[in-house]
């Protein structure tokens, strides 16, 4: 879609954005397009079990996947006005490792849905935060594999050949790898 003018939304008065941007689709010039901005209702596109095709090390199962992508969008009013902050996440090689005990489709699916949970956690603190780093998203992806007995890291925990390409689906249309 190409935006060609547009309203900002409304700001309550915690300066908190109430009300999403606004714009006219090239498409449909007259009828107004909603723009979501980091609302859990905005999500459409979750990460694919499929991304995570994980093959058995000596100690544990592992998967390396490639170009995991996401942005980040804080908008909000300072001492200086309204303001919006952005941050294209895009990790070129990730591993993440799983119990060997457990079922490739298992653990793919428990996997995305981690890497979900830490793009929703990374988001929640974004609003508050606006300079992000990495390496908040980086502590919370950590974090929710160690919840699930996993691991990430950016170095393979053995030889894996190939990368599996990142992937996502559509919210309502999830895959489940374990069929």
């Amino acid at each position: 879609m190409e935006v060609g003018q547009g309203k900002f939304g409304k700001f309550g008065d915690n300066g908190i954005l109430k009300a999403s941007p606004t714009g006219k689709s090239a498409d449909c010039p007259e009828e107004n397009t909603l723009l979501p901005i980091n609302e859990e209702e905005d999500v459409i596109l979750i990460p694919s079990c499929q991304s995570f095709e994980y093959a058995d090390g000596s100690l544990v199962k592992g998967v390396g996947v490639s170009n995991i992508q996401n942005i980040f969008v804080a908008a909000g009013i300072d001492n200086n006005g309204p303001f919006t902050h952005s941050f294209h996440l895009n990790i070129t090689k990730s591993y993440f490792t799983m119990p060997k005990y457990w079922t490739n489709g298992k653990a793919a699916n428990a996997t995305a849905t981690a890497l979900h949970q830490a793009n929703l956690v990374t988001k929640a603190w974004f609003l508050s935060n606006p300079n992000m780093l990495i390496y908040e998203w980086e502590k919370n992806i950590k974090s929710a594999m160690k919840v699930i007995g996993g691991d990430f890291s950016k170095n393979a925990p053995f030889p894996i050949n190939n990368l599996a390409p990142y992937t996502e689906d559509w919210v309502w249309d999830k895959t489940d790898c374990s069929t």
